[in-house]
Protein backbone atom coordinates (compact mmCIF):
# COMPACT_ATOMS: atom_id res chain seq x y z
CA UNK A 1 0.00 0.00 0.00
CA UNK A 2 2.57 2.11 1.06
CA UNK A 3 4.96 1.77 -1.81
CA UNK A 4 1.50 2.34 -3.94
CA UNK A 5 0.85 5.31 -2.59
CA UNK A 6 4.45 6.60 -3.02
CA UNK A 7 4.43 5.47 -6.29
CA UNK A 8 1.56 8.44 -7.50
CA UNK A 9 3.00 10.87 -5.17
CA UNK A 10 6.08 10.56 -7.77
CA UNK A 11 4.51 10.55 -10.63
CA UNK A 12 2.16 13.72 -9.62
CA UNK A 13 5.51 15.37 -9.24
CA UNK A 14 7.46 14.09 -12.04
CA UNK A 15 4.92 15.54 -14.35
CA UNK A 16 6.23 19.13 -12.39
CA UNK A 17 8.56 20.22 -14.84
CA UNK A 18 5.87 20.05 -17.74
CA UNK A 19 3.54 21.84 -15.54
CA UNK A 20 6.28 24.72 -15.60
CA UNK A 21 5.60 25.21 -18.45
CA UNK A 22 1.49 25.61 -18.66
CA UNK A 23 0.51 28.70 -19.72
CA UNK A 24 -1.27 30.66 -17.06
CA UNK A 25 -3.64 33.13 -18.88
CA UNK A 26 -5.30 35.47 -16.59
CA UNK A 27 -7.58 38.27 -17.16
CA UNK A 28 -5.73 41.40 -19.21
CA UNK A 29 -4.68 43.34 -21.50
CA UNK A 30 -2.67 44.38 -24.49
CA UNK A 31 -1.69 48.00 -25.25
CA UNK A 32 -0.90 48.29 -29.68
CA UNK A 33 1.60 50.67 -31.19
CA UNK A 34 -2.03 52.55 -32.23
CA UNK A 35 -3.25 53.02 -28.64
CA UNK A 36 -5.39 50.78 -28.98
CA UNK A 37 -6.05 48.42 -25.59
CA UNK A 38 -7.23 44.84 -27.01
CA UNK A 39 -8.93 43.54 -23.50
CA UNK A 40 -8.74 39.39 -22.97
CA UNK A 41 -6.21 36.94 -21.42
CA UNK A 42 -2.70 37.44 -21.04
CA UNK A 43 0.16 34.31 -19.95
CA UNK A 44 0.96 35.63 -16.54
CA UNK A 45 4.01 34.29 -14.63
CA UNK A 46 4.65 34.65 -11.35
CA UNK A 47 8.27 35.03 -11.37
CA UNK A 48 10.90 35.52 -13.46
CA UNK A 49 12.69 38.20 -15.75
CA UNK A 50 10.72 41.00 -17.79
CA UNK A 51 9.64 39.55 -20.80
CA UNK A 52 9.85 40.52 -24.27
CA UNK A 53 7.17 38.55 -26.17
CA UNK A 54 3.56 38.42 -24.28
CA UNK A 55 0.75 35.55 -25.25
CA UNK A 56 -2.81 36.65 -25.28
CA UNK A 57 -5.50 35.76 -26.59
CA UNK A 58 -9.12 37.46 -26.86
CA UNK A 59 -10.68 34.58 -25.36
CA UNK A 60 -10.04 31.45 -23.41
CA UNK A 61 -10.96 29.51 -26.24
CA UNK A 62 -8.91 31.16 -28.63
CA UNK A 63 -5.63 30.26 -29.50
CA UNK A 64 -3.03 32.57 -28.31
CA UNK A 65 -1.01 35.12 -30.25
CA UNK A 66 2.33 35.85 -29.62
CA UNK A 67 3.33 39.41 -29.27
CA UNK A 68 6.59 41.02 -29.44
CA UNK A 69 8.19 44.50 -28.15
CA UNK A 70 7.89 45.84 -31.93
CA UNK A 71 3.78 45.38 -31.74
CA UNK A 72 3.18 46.01 -28.02
CA UNK A 73 3.17 49.42 -26.44
CA UNK A 74 2.43 47.57 -23.31
CA UNK A 75 0.85 45.00 -21.51
CA UNK A 76 -1.07 44.11 -18.19
CA UNK A 77 -2.62 41.23 -15.79
CA UNK A 78 -6.21 42.90 -14.03
CA UNK A 79 -5.28 43.99 -10.51
CA UNK A 80 -1.39 42.66 -10.70
CA UNK A 81 0.50 43.90 -12.95
CA UNK A 82 1.29 46.61 -15.83
CA UNK A 83 3.96 47.26 -18.32
CA UNK A 84 5.34 49.74 -20.10
CA UNK A 85 7.72 49.67 -23.28
CA UNK A 86 10.76 52.41 -23.08
CA UNK A 87 13.76 53.00 -24.84
CA UNK A 88 16.12 53.33 -21.65
CA UNK A 89 20.01 52.38 -20.68
CA UNK A 90 19.96 49.29 -19.19
CA UNK A 91 23.49 48.92 -16.93
CA UNK A 92 25.12 45.49 -17.68
CA UNK A 93 27.55 44.90 -14.37
CA UNK A 94 26.77 41.73 -12.48
CA UNK A 95 25.96 41.37 -8.80
CA UNK A 96 27.34 37.92 -9.05
CA UNK A 97 29.53 37.63 -5.94
CA UNK A 98 31.78 35.06 -7.62
CA UNK A 99 32.08 37.43 -10.83
CA UNK A 100 32.40 40.98 -9.04
CA UNK A 101 35.29 43.23 -10.13
CA UNK A 102 37.39 45.16 -8.04
CA UNK A 103 36.64 48.27 -10.02
CA UNK A 104 33.19 49.87 -10.74
CA UNK A 105 31.61 48.84 -14.21
CA UNK A 106 29.24 51.66 -14.91
CA UNK A 107 28.77 50.21 -19.10
CA UNK A 108 25.39 50.15 -20.28
CA UNK A 109 23.66 49.70 -23.30
CA UNK A 110 20.71 51.44 -25.47
CA UNK A 111 17.75 48.62 -25.50
CA UNK A 112 13.81 48.69 -25.41
CA UNK A 113 11.94 46.78 -22.66
CA UNK A 114 8.98 46.59 -21.31
CA UNK A 115 9.45 47.90 -17.63
CA UNK A 116 7.20 46.96 -14.95
CA UNK A 117 4.88 49.72 -12.95
CA UNK A 118 5.85 49.34 -9.19
CA UNK A 119 4.18 52.57 -8.46
CA UNK A 120 2.47 55.45 -10.01
CA UNK A 121 2.43 58.49 -8.40
CA UNK A 122 1.35 62.12 -9.52
CA UNK A 123 4.93 63.11 -9.15
CA UNK A 124 6.75 60.07 -10.58
CA UNK A 125 6.96 57.05 -11.62
CA UNK A 126 8.86 53.46 -10.22
CA UNK A 127 9.28 50.92 -12.26
CA UNK A 128 11.79 47.96 -12.54
CA UNK A 129 13.52 45.78 -14.90
CA UNK A 130 14.76 42.33 -14.24
CA UNK A 131 16.77 40.23 -16.65
CA UNK A 132 19.68 37.53 -16.04
CA UNK A 133 21.81 39.88 -14.71
CA UNK A 134 19.93 41.39 -11.79
CA UNK A 135 17.09 43.98 -10.57
CA UNK A 136 16.79 47.73 -11.65
CA UNK A 137 14.89 50.56 -10.69
CA UNK A 138 13.54 53.14 -12.65
CA UNK A 139 12.17 56.58 -11.98
CA UNK A 140 10.22 58.77 -14.48
CA UNK A 141 9.29 61.71 -13.56
CA UNK A 142 6.11 63.64 -14.80
CA UNK A 143 6.50 65.78 -17.58
CA UNK A 144 9.54 63.95 -18.96
CA UNK A 145 9.33 61.16 -21.45
CA UNK A 146 12.35 58.81 -20.62
CA UNK A 147 12.94 56.78 -17.33
CA UNK A 148 16.20 57.27 -16.07
CA UNK A 149 18.08 53.69 -13.68
CA UNK A 150 18.17 54.21 -10.30
CA UNK A 151 21.90 52.87 -10.60
CA UNK A 152 23.24 50.35 -8.26
CA UNK A 153 26.82 48.63 -8.98
CA UNK A 154 28.30 46.04 -6.95
CA UNK A 155 32.53 45.42 -6.71
CA UNK A 156 34.91 44.26 -4.27
CA UNK A 157 37.82 46.25 -2.89
CA UNK A 158 40.14 44.63 -0.19
CA UNK A 159 38.71 41.36 0.62
CA UNK A 160 34.99 43.91 1.08
CA UNK A 161 32.25 43.86 -1.32
CA UNK A 162 31.05 47.48 -1.61
CA UNK A 163 28.65 49.56 -3.41
CA UNK A 164 27.78 52.66 -5.09
CA UNK A 165 25.45 54.66 -8.05
CA UNK A 166 23.37 57.46 -8.25
CA UNK A 167 19.65 55.68 -6.80
CA UNK A 168 19.84 57.17 -3.26
CA UNK A 169 20.98 60.78 -4.34
CA UNK A 170 18.16 60.39 -7.53
CA UNK A 171 15.94 59.62 -5.05
CA UNK A 172 17.00 62.29 -2.59
CA UNK A 173 16.52 65.05 -5.00
CA UNK A 174 13.04 63.68 -5.82
CA UNK A 175 11.76 64.01 -2.44
CA UNK A 176 13.50 67.26 -2.07
CA UNK A 177 11.99 68.28 -4.48
CA UNK A 178 8.14 67.15 -4.08
CA UNK A 179 8.09 66.67 -0.64
CA UNK A 180 10.54 68.85 1.37
CA UNK A 181 8.51 68.78 4.58
CA UNK A 182 8.51 64.97 4.33
CA UNK A 183 10.28 63.20 8.16
CA UNK A 184 12.82 60.86 5.81
CA UNK A 185 14.81 63.03 4.14
CA UNK A 186 18.31 61.61 4.57
CA UNK A 187 18.23 58.15 2.70
CA UNK A 188 21.53 56.74 3.40
CA UNK A 189 20.00 53.52 4.85
CA UNK A 190 18.03 53.48 1.89
CA UNK A 191 18.13 49.55 0.60
CA UNK A 192 17.40 48.58 -3.48
CA UNK A 193 14.04 46.61 -2.90
CA UNK A 194 10.96 46.88 -3.35
CA UNK A 195 9.63 47.39 0.03
CA UNK A 196 12.29 50.68 0.83
CA UNK A 197 11.67 51.80 -2.84
CA UNK A 198 7.70 51.70 -2.04
CA UNK A 199 8.04 53.37 0.34
CA UNK A 200 10.26 56.36 -0.03
CA UNK A 201 7.77 56.98 -3.75
CA UNK A 202 5.08 56.67 -1.49
CA UNK A 203 6.80 60.42 0.34
CA UNK A 204 7.49 61.54 -3.18
CA UNK A 205 4.06 61.40 -4.29
CA UNK A 206 2.28 62.39 -1.41
CA UNK A 207 0.65 59.33 -0.33
CA UNK A 208 0.57 56.61 2.05
CA UNK A 209 -1.25 53.80 -0.09
CA UNK A 210 1.32 51.66 -1.29
CA UNK A 211 1.09 49.53 -4.25
CA UNK A 212 -1.72 46.66 -3.14
CA UNK A 213 -0.29 43.83 -2.91
CA UNK A 214 -2.44 40.92 -4.60
CA UNK A 215 -2.42 38.60 -1.58
CA UNK A 216 -5.49 36.46 -1.01
CA UNK A 217 -6.51 33.47 1.19
CA UNK A 218 -9.27 31.18 1.11
CA UNK A 219 -10.64 28.92 4.27
CA UNK A 220 -11.37 25.11 4.22
CA UNK A 221 -12.71 22.91 6.29
CA UNK A 222 -13.54 18.84 5.91
CA UNK A 223 -13.75 14.78 7.03
CA UNK A 224 -10.97 12.69 6.18
CA UNK A 225 -10.50 8.94 6.63
CA UNK A 226 -7.14 8.26 8.55
CA UNK A 227 -5.20 4.84 8.39
CA UNK A 228 -2.32 4.59 10.63
CA UNK A 229 0.34 1.98 11.10
CA UNK A 230 2.76 1.35 14.01
CA UNK A 231 5.75 -0.52 14.17
CA UNK A 232 8.93 -1.65 16.58
CA UNK A 233 12.39 -1.31 15.38
CA UNK A 234 15.28 -2.05 16.97
CA UNK A 235 15.86 -4.72 20.02
CA UNK A 236 12.45 -6.03 21.03
CA UNK A 237 10.36 -8.66 20.32
CA UNK A 238 7.72 -7.12 18.63
CA UNK A 239 10.71 -5.72 15.64
CA UNK A 240 10.68 -9.26 14.70
CA UNK A 241 9.47 -10.08 10.87
CA UNK A 242 6.72 -12.43 12.10
CA UNK A 243 4.73 -9.41 13.85
CA UNK A 244 1.65 -8.94 12.87
CA UNK A 245 0.29 -5.45 12.80
CA UNK A 246 -3.63 -4.32 12.38
CA UNK A 247 -3.52 -0.76 10.67
CA UNK A 248 -6.08 1.77 12.31
CA UNK A 249 -8.39 2.91 10.75
CA UNK A 250 -10.23 6.21 12.34
CA UNK A 251 -11.95 9.15 11.61
CA UNK A 252 -10.14 13.11 11.01
CA UNK A 253 -11.29 16.45 10.46
CA UNK A 254 -9.17 19.28 8.92
CA UNK A 255 -9.87 22.88 9.04
CA UNK A 256 -7.84 26.08 8.22
CA UNK A 257 -6.42 28.58 5.74
CA UNK A 258 -4.88 29.24 2.72
CA UNK A 259 -2.86 32.36 1.78
CA UNK A 260 -1.24 32.48 -1.85
CA UNK A 261 1.00 35.31 -2.05
CA UNK A 262 0.62 35.87 -5.73
CA UNK A 263 -3.35 35.86 -5.79
CA UNK A 264 -3.58 36.28 -9.98
CA UNK A 265 -1.33 33.39 -10.55
CA UNK A 266 -2.10 31.30 -7.49
CA UNK A 267 0.36 28.72 -8.15
CA UNK A 268 2.56 28.46 -4.72
CA UNK A 269 0.16 28.69 -1.61
CA UNK A 270 0.79 28.11 2.05
CA UNK A 271 -1.16 26.24 4.31
CA UNK A 272 -1.98 26.28 8.18
CA UNK A 273 -3.65 23.79 8.86
CA UNK A 274 -5.36 22.21 12.26
CA UNK A 275 -6.47 18.47 12.51
CA UNK A 276 -8.01 16.16 14.54
CA UNK A 277 -7.91 12.44 14.49
CA UNK A 278 -8.64 9.37 15.76
CA UNK A 279 -6.79 5.51 15.78
CA UNK A 280 -6.53 2.31 17.29
CA UNK A 281 -3.50 -0.40 16.43
CA UNK A 282 -2.58 -3.76 17.24
CA UNK A 283 0.55 -5.23 17.26
CA UNK A 284 0.75 -9.10 18.12
CA UNK A 285 3.36 -11.77 17.99
CA UNK A 286 3.61 -15.60 19.07
CA UNK A 287 7.01 -16.56 20.06
CA UNK A 288 7.83 -20.71 21.39
CA UNK A 289 10.67 -22.69 21.97
CA UNK A 290 11.93 -24.77 24.87
CA UNK A 291 11.44 -22.49 27.24
CA UNK A 292 8.93 -20.16 26.45
CA UNK A 293 5.71 -20.04 24.90
CA UNK A 294 4.05 -16.88 24.63
CA UNK A 295 1.78 -14.09 23.18
CA UNK A 296 3.23 -10.71 22.81
CA UNK A 297 0.51 -8.27 22.39
CA UNK A 298 0.35 -4.04 22.25
CA UNK A 299 -3.06 -2.24 21.66
CA UNK A 300 -3.14 1.91 21.07
CA UNK A 301 -5.28 3.58 20.77
CA UNK A 302 -4.49 7.56 20.14
CA UNK A 303 -6.25 11.15 19.83
CA UNK A 304 -4.14 13.09 17.80
CA UNK A 305 -4.34 16.79 17.09
CA UNK A 306 -2.07 18.51 14.76
CA UNK A 307 -0.84 22.09 13.33
CA UNK A 308 0.55 21.62 10.35
CA UNK A 309 2.08 24.72 8.30
CA UNK A 310 2.49 23.50 4.64
CA UNK A 311 3.77 24.95 1.19
CA UNK A 312 1.80 24.16 -1.72
CA UNK A 313 2.52 24.23 -5.36
CA UNK A 314 -0.38 24.50 -8.28
CA UNK A 315 1.41 22.09 -10.86
CA UNK A 316 -2.15 22.45 -13.00
CA UNK A 317 -3.96 25.70 -12.13
CA UNK A 318 -7.05 25.62 -14.33
CA UNK A 319 -10.29 26.89 -13.03
CA UNK A 320 -11.93 24.08 -13.48
CA UNK A 321 -9.33 21.12 -11.82
CA UNK A 322 -6.26 22.31 -10.62
CA UNK A 323 -3.82 19.67 -8.92
CA UNK A 324 -1.22 20.13 -6.22
CA UNK A 325 1.75 18.63 -4.19
CA UNK A 326 3.21 19.84 -1.81
CA UNK A 327 5.30 18.90 1.91
CA UNK A 328 4.75 20.04 5.23
CA UNK A 329 5.92 19.92 8.72
CA UNK A 330 3.07 18.64 11.62
CA UNK A 331 3.71 19.64 15.00
CA UNK A 332 1.85 16.62 17.15
CA UNK A 333 0.16 16.32 20.44
CA UNK A 334 -1.07 13.14 21.02
CA UNK A 335 -3.00 11.51 24.28
CA UNK A 336 -3.48 7.68 24.58
CA UNK A 337 -7.06 6.56 25.84
CA UNK A 338 -5.12 3.04 25.69
CA UNK A 339 -1.85 2.20 25.66
CA UNK A 340 -1.88 -2.04 26.61
CA UNK A 341 1.49 -4.34 26.51
CA UNK A 342 1.13 -7.52 27.78
CA UNK A 343 2.58 -11.01 27.49
CA UNK A 344 0.46 -14.02 27.94
CA UNK A 345 2.82 -17.25 28.97
CA UNK A 346 0.96 -20.53 28.21
CA UNK A 347 2.99 -23.06 30.57
CA UNK A 348 2.07 -20.71 33.61
CA UNK A 349 -1.24 -19.62 32.38
CA UNK A 350 -0.26 -16.09 33.65
CA UNK A 351 -0.65 -13.02 31.61
CA UNK A 352 2.18 -10.00 32.09
CA UNK A 353 2.06 -6.00 31.34
CA UNK A 354 4.70 -4.08 30.42
CA UNK A 355 4.59 0.06 30.69
CA UNK A 356 5.84 1.26 27.24
CA UNK A 357 5.74 5.49 27.59
CA UNK A 358 4.91 7.19 24.56
CA UNK A 359 5.28 10.93 24.06
CA UNK A 360 2.85 13.46 23.81
CA UNK A 361 4.49 16.00 21.43
CA UNK A 362 6.44 15.20 18.34
CA UNK A 363 6.86 16.16 14.81
CA UNK A 364 6.37 15.02 11.40
CA UNK A 365 6.60 15.51 8.65
CA UNK A 366 3.97 15.19 5.51
CA UNK A 367 3.70 14.70 2.15
CA UNK A 368 0.27 15.93 -0.04
CA UNK A 369 -0.90 15.81 -3.15
CA UNK A 370 -4.61 16.96 -4.11
CA UNK A 371 -6.96 18.08 -6.96
CA UNK A 372 -9.59 21.22 -6.92
CA UNK A 373 -12.39 20.73 -8.88
CA UNK A 374 -14.67 24.25 -9.99
CA UNK A 375 -12.70 26.16 -6.77
CA UNK A 376 -14.83 24.72 -3.83
CA UNK A 377 -14.40 21.07 -3.82
CA UNK A 378 -10.97 19.90 -2.63
CA UNK A 379 -9.65 16.11 -2.30
CA UNK A 380 -6.69 15.23 -1.05
CA UNK A 381 -4.35 12.32 -0.21
CA UNK A 382 -1.12 12.62 2.74
CA UNK A 383 0.95 10.30 3.99
CA UNK A 384 3.43 10.73 6.63
CA UNK A 385 6.85 9.54 7.44
CA UNK A 386 7.21 7.44 10.44
CA UNK A 387 7.99 9.24 13.28
CA UNK A 388 9.36 8.07 16.47
CA UNK A 389 6.94 7.91 19.80
CA UNK A 390 8.92 6.98 22.16
CA UNK A 391 12.93 7.82 23.84
CA UNK A 392 14.20 4.71 24.65
CA UNK A 393 17.47 3.68 23.91
CA UNK A 394 17.11 0.21 22.70
CA UNK A 395 14.07 0.10 20.40
CA UNK A 396 11.55 2.93 18.86
CA UNK A 397 7.83 2.62 18.11
CA UNK A 398 6.96 4.66 15.34
CA UNK A 399 3.58 5.35 13.53
CA UNK A 400 3.40 6.34 10.13
CA UNK A 401 -0.12 7.73 8.53
CA UNK A 402 -2.21 7.56 5.75
CA UNK A 403 -5.15 9.99 4.89
CA UNK A 404 -7.92 11.07 2.57
CA UNK A 405 -10.36 13.21 2.51
CA UNK A 406 -12.96 16.04 0.99
CA UNK A 407 -12.57 19.33 1.88
CA UNK A 408 -14.87 22.91 1.07
CA UNK A 409 -13.48 25.80 -0.03
CA UNK A 410 -14.78 28.97 0.93
CA UNK A 411 -13.44 31.47 -0.79
CA UNK A 412 -13.12 32.67 -4.61
CA UNK A 413 -9.88 31.33 -4.92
Amino acid sequence: MMKRFLSGLLFLATISMYAHAQKNFQRGYIITNNNDTLKGYVNYKEKGYNSATIDFKHTLADKFRKYTLKECAGWGVEDLAVYRRYVVDVSQATISLSALSDKIDSSSKRDTVFLHVVQDGQNAVLFSYVDANKRRYYALERGKSEPEELTRYVYKRDGRVLTAGNYISKVQQLLWKYNPDAEERRLEGLHYVNADMISVFSKINRTERRRKRNVSTRFFAGPALQVSGVSYTGDDELAGADVKSKSGFGPAFNAGMDLFANGAAGKLFFRAELSVMMSKNELTRHTSSFISNKDIKHNIEQLNIAVTPQALYNIWNKDLLKLYVGVGAALNFTSYPKNERSEYEYQRNRTLTRDVELKSFNVSFPFRAGAVLSKHLELSASYTLPMGITDYAFYTVKVDRYQIGINYLFGKR
